[in-house]
């Protein structure tokens, strides 16, 4: 087949094929609008899909969105094949993992218990019926502090989630290099057992330390 005829034959199987792809999957903004895509993947907080009519996937924070439907399982990429488990008698389980990326350190008692980087999570399993009190280094706000009233047999998903603005030595978006000292926004604790929050602790990749 000459080169001339051999270019539109590409492109006219190209477009039946993106044609011929099911759009059954639903993404819903912040902002409640309503996106028919395909979900290629939800893996590491992040969500690939692609868009009727486009040839290429996005990519982005699966906690940029408000709800998520789906009915194929395997798109959630569970590397580690973690499992969010009910905790024994006596005893809450606390998951503590990076929503959008963002890196923060867990401090209880002035005491760091452990720094969450991007695609890791934290198992921290307490008493039941027994208060805790948690909040981010270098956020010494009092109205920041989490205070979690362990129940028995409870599970407790918590991220980290912008906060007040403060004065301090900040990271970059990637965690790698500082700004120097400057004001910058803090980031404190919120609990978030919701189904997006399941799904983004589900696709970690390692254990923070």
């Amino acid at each position: 087949m000459k080169l001339k005829l051999l270019l539109p034959f590409l492109v006219l199987l190209l477009t039946n094929s993106l044609l011929a792809q099911e759009y059954n999957d639903l993404l819903i903004t912040l902002n409640n609008v309503h996106i028919t895509c395909e979900i290629k993947q939800i893996k590491y907080g992040k969500v690939k899909y692609r868009v009727k009519g486009k040839s290429y996937a996005e990519i982005k924070d699966i906690m940029n969105f408000a709800d998520i439907k789906f009915s194929d399982s395997t798109k959630i990429k569970n590397t580690l094949n973690l499992k969010i488990e009910t905790p024994e008698k006596g005893y809450s389980y606390l998951y503590f993992y990076p929503a959008n990326g963002r890196i923060y350190g867990v401090v209880q008692n002035n005491k760091k218990l452990m720094k969450i980087k991007p695609n890791s999570y934290y198992l921290l399993k307490v008493e039941s019926g027994k208060s805790y009190e948690y909040y981010c280094e270098g956020n010494h706000n009092t109205e920041d502090k989490l205070r979690i009233e362990a129940k028995d047999r409870e599970v407790y998903i918590i991220k980290g989630v912008p906060g007040k603005a403060v004065s301090g030595n900040f990271y970059g978006s990637n965690g790698y290099g500082s700004y120097g000292y400057g004001i910058g926004i803090s980031t404190k604790l919120a609990v978030d057992n919701g189904k997006l929050s399941r799904y983004t602790l589900l696709t970690m990749k390692k254990k923070a330390e």
